[in-house]
């Protein structure tokens, strides 16, 4: 899934190296953001009785 591909092409000095940091901690509060929201989600529709014969 990673490859050498996937990497942004930076200069590797400190500046770049905060700016990398930031990105990083704003994608995984984003990640914990939309797997908090999947699982309130998946909560919510369990409150509710399905229909016999209906699949998700």
């Amino acid at each position: 899934m990673s490859g050498a591909g996937d990497r942004e092409a930076v200069f590797p000095t400190r500046q770049s190296l905060g700016l990398m940091k930031a990105k990083l901690k704003g994608a995984e509060t984003g990640h914990s953001l939309l797997k908090r929201k999947s699982e309130a989600l998946t909560k919510y529709a369990h409150l509710f009785p399905q229909a016999p014969g209906a699949s998700l």
